[in-house]
């Protein structure tokens, strides 16, 4: 009897602590730094990568890109072309929860709330 209980109130945690997290993240604000990751995750490619694709857009060189991108690293400075490659790609809300808040396991749809 004292397992069963102790096996409930453990799904009861996981399951409220999962619909808190959720209800958190419709109403939460992403900074650029984070946007970047995301978009990187979802895309499938590196971060660097993604600021190569946004070099292209402003005509920057090679080499600075690779300087900001180790300014990025180091301090997480985003030069403002990137800022820009952001705002024009912006993520969406749905895919960015999936991605965000099911890296620990997914639910079955049976057990959806």
């Amino acid at each position: 009897m004292e397992t069963f209980l102790f096996i409930v109130v453990i799904v009861a945690y996981v399951a409220i602590k999962r619909i808190s997290e959720e209800r958190l993240a419709r109403t939460r604000i992403l900074s650029d730094e984070e946007c970047l990751l995301h978009l990187a995750r979802l895309n499938g490619c590196s971060e660097f990568e993604l600021y190569q694709k946004a070099a292209v857009f402003w005509t920057v060189t090679g080499p600075q890109v690779e300087e900001d991108f180790r300014a990025y690293l180091l301090g997480g400075n985003l030069p403002h072309y990137v800022r820009d490659f952001i705002r024009k790609n912006p993520l969406d809300r749905d895919q960015l929860q999936r991605l965000i808040y099911n890296s620990g396991g997914i639910f079955y749809a049976s057990w959806k709330f």
